[in-house]
């Protein structure tokens, strides 16, 4: 964690690149879109709103699926392939990255170390994007089994196997808490955000504004749990699936290019996490910590303890802390939150950017955090 975390999202309809639009997803706060193609009037209103392009279409295509192509990227695209298509591509000043594909299996991981060298040869200083598998492969309903879409018998060893042989800075992977459940979001976070660590590698996640059922509306509260307990363990980039139609319901825009209320949520989500993310600027991320009720952590100097579970990034001189003890947003509920300190100053900001908590002569800060709400903790 060092400043100001890029926010992304997945997918833009052709009926939504008027500039208008285009106008609109810079005030949403998002700063790249995947899965756009080469559409050049669209990119010179990219580059005009400062946001960058994540293309389909420049190298061959890859998905994983339920596991029928585990190990068939080499036979299927030679490297001789990703020259033929390269060969097409014309350059823009918003685009950043080229897509290389999404969820394959580990059996592919050492072939995609090939890839990833040959893309980086024919599109200098773009980002090869490829994204991983949840812990709960492509759906939690998918009775296909996981090693059959993994390649590996646990998950821990799918991300091990990216890691020795991908050679990219950073491992992106999707995982839907609401199609899914909030607990196992939080494990596949920290398996992620272990690994990376260990590594050396930036975690980008992508996560859902969408819904798996035409019938539900992801909820404000719904959107600050994903995105805070990402920071919490250390994720750099977050990614929003999906701003116009992809797959599922009830996207940020509907099939007409319309707002839907999805808009005015993400918009005020995204505003915390570049106003709580800048406090951090600067700082290294060193651990993230699950702290249940009632539960006291010591890090950094001081104690945390809390009325409420917590997620807890420590950063060199700073806590970032969500409450977690609502994540399906039924009950929402003001908790208390203690910082304890006999040696160092504190101070507490809320997601509004605006200082918090009242310091008392026992040493204590004490400030309130809603459900599934963040805040940033500086000590000096």
């Amino acid at each position: 964690m060092k400043g100001h975390k890029k926010i992304g999202a997945y997918h833009l309809q052709k009926n939504a690149r008027s500039e208008a639009h285009i106008k609109a997803i810079a005030d949403c706060g998002i700063d790249y879109i995947i899965g756009l193609n080469r559409d050049y009037d669209t990119l010179d209103l990219f580059e005009k709103y400062g946001i960058g392009a994540i293309v389909e279409g420049a190298v061959p295509g890859w998905w994983g699926g339920l596991g029928e192509n585990a190990g068939k990227l080499r036979e299927t695209n030679p490297l001789e392939k990703y020259d033929e298509k390269a060969a097409e591509f014309r350059d823009h000043p918003a685009i950043i990255g080229v897509c290389t594909g999404d969820e394959p299996s580990a059996l592919d991981f050492p072939y995609y170390s090939q890839v990833i060298k040959k893309v980086r040869s024919l599109f200098p200083g773009k980002i090869p994007y490829l994204n991983l598998y949840a812990s709960y492969g492509v759906t939690a309903d998918c009775h296909v089994p996981l090693q059959k879409q993994l390649g590996t018998a646990t998950y821990e060893e799918h991300i091990e196997e990216y890691l020795k042989h991908v050679p990219l800075e950073y491992l992106s992977f999707d995982h839907y808490p609401y199609s899914a459940t909030p607990e196992g979001y939080i494990e596949n976070l920290r398996i992620v955000s272990e690994a990376c660590l260990k590594h050396g590698r930036e975690m980008w996640v992508v996560m859902q504004v969408n819904s798996s059922k035409p019938e539900e509306w992801i909820s404000e509260n719904q959107l600050r749990f994903q995105a805070f307990t990402a920071l919490a363990c250390g994720a750099d980039r977050i990614t929003w699936a999906c701003y116009c139609a992809g797959w599922w319901h009830n996207q940020v825009l509907d099939s007409n290019g319309n707002k839907t209320e999805q808009y005015e949520k993400l918009k005020l989500v995204n505003g915390e996490v570049k106003r709580l993310s800048k406090l951090c600027e600067g700082r290294d991320f060193i651990k993230g910590h699950q702290v249940s009720k009632g539960e006291a952590l010591s890090v950094c100097g001081v104690t945390v303890s809390s009325d409420c579970p917590l997620a807890v990034g420590e950063m060199d001189g700073a806590l970032f802390i969500c409450a977690t003890d609502d994540p399906l947003d039924k009950s929402p509920a003001a908790n208390k939150i203690t910082i304890t300190s006999t040696s160092a100053d504190v101070t507490v900001f809320a997601a509004s950017g605006e200082e918090t908590g009242t310091k008392a002569g026992d040493g204590k800060c004490v400030f309130t955090l809603p459900s599934s709400g963040a805040a940033v903790v500086l000590i000096k």
